[in-house]
């Protein structure tokens, strides 16, 4: 069967549903007036890369500004890498209050103080969250394809029954890993006891439109169908190794099943899914004698799984030492963006390697900073990965280790945890790991923070926590941010208070981005968001 696939704006929604009309006259909407006629998987696979992955694009870094709102608008959730306690900002000199010349500070500043309206620069001036739209988008032609692809199924032969097994086991991959990055962002944590009431995000799986405005789905709902995609995932690509990490295979399912179930506390699914990597072909670098220029995270690591899109690391925690064309560096002191906490860096052993590979210092300011991808200086890297669409060996050695405490498999567990820290350490002591298993617990988490640290973990890893059934953070638990501002009489920068966002359990609006206005407008106000507070500074 032939079917022609239109694409049609349809704004109602603004969910980025795409749209599709077939000679079965079923249709989805999308935001482009291409045309195309899908008669085999060879179609599907073009549609699959030209509209469900994202674009791999680099970025540019000019000075002496270092981001702009544009910028902003196509990164993957930057503000998911300065919400936590991982980062703080680094004011160096007078923030630029220009529209013209603008720094990451400048932009992600509401972001970063948890504040009522999140999505302003320091004009108070608005930019737009795009990610709610540009993933539902891509969620619209993932539908699509899994539609067409079941319309082919009776037809295909020969190798091709194969090829449309694989890109349908792609989209449904996908679409889980979408639907998880929606709902940890703008829907409540998941916790078992409470999920079936627990709003999330609008859950749409069909390739027709629904003449209704859309309403929230319950995490039960959503992270129900996010397990059925990954199982049908894990089924379809079964065998099936890619040649690029940038497309999805059998172990790319594997490994976000394994974060799935760990967030979904299905410890024994966790274990299962993790067993399934120790034949595999996947290896974790050994740090020992590593060479200090090469990546940590780049696609020729044997760690990494899977990746896709850009990394916006570089851009968000910039300064001083950023590189913009191969032979000069910036040494602006008007670049002021975000840089690593020092709550985070004293939580390193002093004979932890990972101190030395994934940071570096910044020229005039000794700042640290983020450093697992270091060639990103090159436009067109072909090392580039992304800084949330990421899986790697290490996590599914963490996520083990975490299930098996849970269980309260110690000895399991810190049999797991030696693997890592074997790799990590000029002289690992494996005494220093706890036997009492909430100790271990903790020092799972722990390690889990220094291991994962800027790969998008740390802002959901503290959600979950909050919810935990079995350990759940303290409702004690905060986050400090400190606050500079500049003395233009003196010209130098103070630390002026601090911003302090309470645990989830005091405070939950702010533990969950709010949905896009445009979004609520659409929809007449059936999605709502929760009213976060405003912040004050604490002197």
């Amino acid at each position: 069967m032939k079917c022609k696939i239109s694409y049609i704006t349809l704004p109602v929604l603004l969910l980025g549903i795409i749209a599709v009309m077939s000679s079965c006259s079923h249709f989805l909407d999308e935001f482009s007036t291409d045309e195309r006629y899908v008669e085999n998987p060879k179609d599907l696979d073009y549609l699959m890369m030209g509209e469900a992955y994202l674009s791999t694009n680099g970025i540019s870094i000019y000075p002496p500004s270092t981001m702009q709102t544009s910028d902003l608008e196509t990164f993957n959730y930057p503000f998911l890498h300065v919400m936590d306690d991982d980062a703080r900002m680094l004011l160096n000199g007078n923030v630029p209050q220009s529209d013209n010349l603008v720094t990451p500070l400048h932009l992600l500043a509401a972001m970063y103080i948890w504040a009522a309206e999140p999505c302003v620069d320091m004009l108070n001036k608005k930019w737009k969250d795009t990610n709610w739209q540009r993933t539902y988008k891509c969620i619209g032609a993932i539908n699509a394809i899994i539609y067409q692809g079941q319309q082919m199924e009776a037809s295909v032969r020969g190798h091709e029954v194969d090829s449309l097994r694989y890109y349908m086991g792609e989209a449904h991959f996908l679409r889980a890993f979408y639907y998880f990055f929606l709902t940890n962002v703008y829907g409540m944590p998941y916790n078992r006891a409470t999920a079936s009431k627990d709003f999330s995000v609008p859950l749409k799986i069909s390739e027709t439109i629904e003449d209704r405005y859309f309403t929230r789905n319950t995490n039960e709902e959503v992270w129900g169908q996010i397990s059925r995609d990954l199982d049908e995932a894990v089924r379809l690509l079964k065998g099936y190794t890619p040649r690029t990490k940038l497309r999805a295979g059998y172990y790319a399912a594997r490994a976000l099943q394994c974060r799935v179930a760990l967030y979904m506390e299905d410890y024994e699914k966790v274990i299962e899914c993790a067993s399934d990597f120790d034949h595999s072909s996947y290896q974790l670098i050994n740090l020992n004698g590593y060479n200090a220029t090469s990546n940590v995270l780049g696609k020729s690591s044997p760690e990494i799984i899977f990746t896709m899109s850009q990394n916006e690391i570089p851009a968000i925690f910039a300064n001083d030492g950023t590189v913009y064309n191969s032979t000069t560096y910036m040494n602006d002191p008007a670049t002021s963006c975000f840089c690593v906490s020092d709550n985070l860096l004293n939580t390193y052993e002093i004979n932890d390697l990972r101190l030395h590979y994934f940071f570096r210092h910044t020229k005039t300011t000794n700042a640290t900073m983020p450093d697992k991808y270091k060639t990103w200086v090159n436009y067109n890297d072909p090392e580039k990965v992304s800084a949330t669409y990421l899986l790697r060996l290490s996590e599914i050695v963490l996520n083990r280790a975490e299930a098996e405490a849970m269980l309260g498999r110690t000895a399991e567990a810190r049999q797991t945890l030696h693997r890592l820290r074997a790799m990590r350490f000029s002289e690992v002591n494996d005494s220093e790991v706890p036997t009492d298993e909430a100790q271990l617990v903790q020092f799972i988490r722990d390690e889990r923070r220094r291991e994962l640290c800027f790969e998008g973990h740390r802002w959901f890893d503290l959600r979950r926590y909050a919810v935990n059934s079995k350990y759940p953070l303290s409702s004690s638990f905060t986050i400090t941010h400190p606050y500079y501002e500049y003395n233009s009489a003196t010209g130098s920068v103070g630390r002026t208070g601090d911003y302090i966002l309470e645990s989830f359990q005091k405070d939950p609006a702010a533990w969950v981005i709010p949905v896009p206005d445009e979004t609520i407008n659409f929809n007449r106000g059936n999605i709502t968001n929760l009213e976060r507070n405003a912040r004050t500074i604490h002197h």
